[in-house]
């Protein structure tokens, strides 16, 4: 992620908690447009997505491999959640994946592009196409360098989670 993307992102996350100020309960149980999900399980999509971020889940050949029904399961275990616990949640996880990659983003290569300064593999990519499909983005992009590093373990995602990658 680049400190523009960082800083994007915090905007989104200010624009969403004004939203979600004006949300009421009523609202917060309404369908979403994500079928079979309330308005509620939205935030608590976004809130394990924000601490997946920081804190990736331990392998798991039981869950889903089916990204949908992944997510469902994530947003399953925060059903028992007040609507305040769900945006609590929510609020800190995103505060926490905000500082975590901040702290991270500390080296750049040709383009510029802030890359995880620990990272095993880092490619530094400019932006050919982006494709939008939903609620999802399709990015095409050109290397333009690439960094690796002996030390650490790579990480692949597979089946719903995150696994090292065995040479």
């Amino acid at each position: 992620m680049t400190r523009n993307g960082l800083q994007a992102a915090r905007e989104s996350s200010a624009q969403l908690n004004v939203v979600i100020a004006m949300v009421d309960d009523a609202q917060w149980e309404a369908p979403s447009a994500c079928a079979g999900w309330r308005v509620i399980d939205v935030i608590a999509h976004l809130a394990a997505l924000a601490h997946e971020a920081v804190e990736p889940p331990a392998p798991d050949p039981t869950v889903p491999s089916n990204r949908e029904r992944y997510h469902d399961l994530r947003v399953d275990e925060r059903r028992g959640l007040s609507h305040a616990q769900v945006i609590d949640d929510a609020r800190g996880q995103t505060v926490a994946a905000a500082s975590s990659l901040d702290k991270d983003l500390k080296t750049t290569l040709k383009t510029g592009a802030s890359l995880l300064a620990d990272a095993v593999a880092a490619f530094d990519c400019s932006l050919d196409e982006m494709i939008d499909r939903g609620t999802h983005s399709i990015v095409i992009g050109s290397v333009e360098a690439v960094r690796t590093q002996d030390a650490g373990q790579a990480l692949i995602y597979w089946r719903g989670g995150y696994r090292p990658l065995e040479t």
